[in-house]
């Protein structure tokens, strides 16, 4: 449902920046549902926007707002699952912006459990993901990652590594961990052997393949200690 003042202010942020994906921050219904998600969705920085959209779509496409000649330019949707993610990622791709109408919330977005969207398989999901981050960042491209660690080695860092293409595998340097019980061993997926190390010990670039907001903040506090910078030196999936 669309809020007061939602078309108003979306149509002057398009006045500004015409080839911009814009969308607005939402209020859940009822109230306190999806509550971590919506609180990612709403409270991101501008530039993670960008950066996050290997983990789900940073604008929720309930709200969005594009010209004709944008939407046309990226192509219009796929008739596919997942069509919402496969636009935003084309979007990004072709080097148009991502824009958030911040202040309150102009649209509210309903929750049931019979939404269509549970219906999509997580690994279907997962799939699309993946292979955007090897299009756009382990592609020729410059800046390319050509090795990089997956931080969790846990089924989360299992299932990117099984879904990348066989040369992007040979691009694991390792899994890196906090467990114990993982920390020192090698995980094999048919002819690939890669070692799990202790986080401390691991190379950068990261793909983080742990969820934000679990652990009572421990995972956020040991990627803090390392002083990276989020898009050179690791990216979120997942």
């Amino acid at each position: 449902m669309s809020l007061p003042e939602r078309l108003d202010r979306q149509l002057e942020a398009a006045a500004r920046q015409p080839e911009a994906l814009i969308g607005t921050r939402v209020r859940r219904e009822p109230d306190g549902s999806t509550a971590r998600y919506v609180s990612w969705a709403n409270e991101m920085p501008s530039e993670q926007l960008v950066l996050h959209r290997f983990r789900e779509c940073t604008l929720l496409m309930p709200t969005w707002f594009v010209s004709r000649a944008a939407f046309d330019e990226t192509g219009g949707f796929a008739e596919v699952k997942c069509e919402d993610l496969l636009f935003l990622h084309a979007h990004v791709r072709r080097g148009a912006p991502l824009y958030r109408v911040d202040g309150p919330p102009l649209v509210v977005y309903r929750y049931h459990a019979a939404a269509a969207t549970h219906a999509i398989p997580r690994q279907t999901i997962l799939g699309h993901r993946v292979a955007a981050f090897e299009r756009d960042q382990l592609g020729a491209q410059h800046g390319a990652w050509s090795r990089f660690t997956i931080w969790g080695a846990g089924r989360d860092g299992r299932d990117f590594f099984k879904r990348l293409s066989s040369e992007a595998r040979s691009r694991v340097l390792a899994f890196c961990d906090v467990d114990a019980k993982k920390v020192g061993t090698t995980y094999q997926y048919y002819e690939h052997f890669v070692p799990v190390v202790h986080y401390t010990q691991a190379q950068p670039p990261f793909v983080l393949c742990v969820c934000l907001d679990r652990t009572n903040g421990a995972f956020e506090a040991n990627l803090a200690s390392l002083g990276l910078r989020e898009g050179a030196d690791y990216l979120h999936v997942g």
